[in-house]
């Protein structure tokens, strides 16, 4: 009896243990099919499970693995947050899911850690390429960004080394990237010359110009005017090797062209000691910043040409004998020459604005704001003539021309003017007018008293038919002549105004002929 129970279970204990290896194999078998990576740990952090996918992912077999401390079998991964949460999991006793990249496997995951009395179960999710895609928006968006800035700061008339200097910093950063560098094509030297540049030391580049020579980086993408991008200068054929790329190393490359209004500026280009280093999306990212060099480049072409074109107006406005001044829309007054700050005795800053007002006459002052203002608003050439104080305490006059200014869309910069002193011509003109003055009185006076003995002459004679009656209305008719003659000649508005005009009148050539015939026999009986 007592062998039949034993033997009875001894059947029972093999039965159960069928069961449970059919069992075991039918878990290792789901667990194997599961897609995702698959680990095991007890309560000792010792490794129990790994399924194909984890092996496979690190490149080990099951024996390597089984019955090992997972941090002393992967030190790395205790300075990770593979560490940190399967600590919390089984301290708090709760799920956790984190992502973290793995520096075995040398890919990313998503990890769900699940504490037990036995230990912890963990499944890990590749995500690796949502990462890189993800981490390849965000660079693509940081460029962007880049361009964006750079692009704001050259509208915002940043210094052009400064804004080199700051492209190849941040495209360094950008790319990750060890070697940056901005050259300018010197065509009458044939050399390239270095205008920025970082991770170049003093060890590694002694000089900063290069010789334009054939087979070379720079020569290449000047010369094909094209972008280039070099995974291994090593085993290119079409370049050699040169004792900077030898000294630093340099494996792979990318150059693009920085273009200027009449032809190649220079060449921008990043260097690299790892091999196939960059990439077609890495050239657009650098065509953009060299697009936007280009702009500033320009701009800064543009400003020194119109610098030195404002020192040649300003050496030339100091030259001349006159007043020339420029003012804004606004009215404000932006520069007045060296012979108008000399007059007045006062410095730039003080004229500035409507600074220049104060210097003149306090009676002309406000008329000439008004005349200023209002051909500011019509857009309109003016003139306008007013008394400016010398720095001795003398008034003088002036006379001022003022022209609206355009840019090259007709759009109103301000205005451009200058005025002549007229002191002179002032009082030749006060002179004149005492002269007119004194003539109309002296001419007048004594033809009016001809006028009036004639009118008393021909009264005497009225009764009488003679000769001298008729004489005398002869006499008087000259004298209305030689009167409205003169007063044609005195009226000072007509000669100022340039109004003084020939009186026509339709007349009888044989009258005309009969009275000068007359008159001549009067005259020389």
């Amino acid at each position: 009896t007592m062998l039949v129970k034993l033997a009875a279970q001894a059947i029972d204990k093999a039965q159960l243990y069928k069961e449970a290896q059919s069992a075991r194999n039918q878990l290792a078998t789901i667990l194997e099919s599961i897609g995702n990576a698959f680990l095991i740990l007890d309560r000792k952090w010792n490794i129990t499970y790994a399924n194909k996918q984890l092996l496979k992912g690190l490149n080990m077999k099951i024996d390597d693995l089984i019955g090992h401390n997972v941090w002393k079998l992967f030190p790395k991964a205790k300075k990770t947050k593979f560490y940190t949460m399967f600590h919390e999991a089984i301290k708090k006793g709760t799920s956790v899911e984190f992502d973290e990249y793995s520096p075995y496997i040398k890919r990313w995951f998503i990890i769900q850690a699940y504490p037990s009395s036995q230990g912890l179960t963990a499944y890990y999710t590749d995500i690796t390429e949502r990462k890189q895609a993800q981490e390849l928006l965000n660079i693509r968006i940081q460029q962007q960004a880049v361009v964006t800035v750079l692009g704001m700061q050259t509208l915002a008339g940043m210094n052009l080394k400064d804004l080199m200097n700051e492209a190849v910093s941040l495209i360094s950063a950008i790319l990750k990237t060890k070697y940056c560098e901005i050259t300018e094509l010197i065509p009458e030297a044939n050399e390239f010359v270095l205008k920025a540049y970082i991770g170049f030391n003093n060890l590694t580049i002694d000089r900063s110009k290069f010789l334009f020579k054939p087979n070379t980086l720079r020569a290449f993408v000047v010369d094909n005017q094209k972008s280039l991008l070099v995974d291994d200068l090593t085993t290119d054929t079409r370049f050699r090797e040169t004792t900077l790329s030898l000294k630093m190393k340099i494996r792979s490359c990318a150059c693009v062209l920085i273009q200027k209004k009449n032809g190649s500026y220079g060449v921008l280009s990043i260097f690299d000691e790892k091999l196939s280093k960059f990439t077609r999306e890495d050239i657009a990212f650098l065509t953009s910043i060299a697009n936007v060099l280009s702009m500033a480049i320009e701009h800064h072409d543009t400003q020194i040409k119109l610098k030195e074109s404002e020192e040649r107006f300003r050496m030339l406005a100091d030259t001349v004998p006159v007043f020339i001044w420029m003012a804004n829309v606004e009215g404000n007054c932006t520069y007045l020459n060296k012979v108008w700050l000399e007059f007045t005795g006062r410095n730039l800053d003080q004229e500035l604005g409507y600074g220049w007002t104060e210097s003149i006459h306090p009676r002309d002052r406000e008329i000439c704001k008004d005349n200023f203002l209002n051909a500011e608003k019509a857009k309109k050439p003016f003139r306008m003539e007013y008394r400016l104080k010398k720095y001795t305490g003398e008034y003088r006059w002036f006379l001022e021309y003022g022209l609206p200014h355009y840019d090259a869309d007709h759009n109103l910069l301000g205005f451009i003017g200058s005025c002549i002193d007229i002191t002179e011509r002032k009082e030749m003109e006060r002179r004149k007018d005492e002269f007119i003055g004194l003539a109309s009185h002296e001419l007048k006076t004594p033809v009016t008293t001809i006028k009036a003995f004639s009118q008393l002459l021909q009264r005497d004679l009225k009764s009488t038919n003679s000769d001298s009656l008729f004489y005398l209305k002869r006499m008087d008719h000259h004298i209305d002549k030689l009167t409205n003659l003169i007063r044609d000649l005195l009226d000072v508005s007509k000669i100022e105004s340039s109004q003084l005009k020939l009186n026509k009148s339709v007349f009888k050539v044989d009258d005309l002929i009969d009275e000068v015939v007359l008159d001549m026999q009067m005259t020389t009986s």
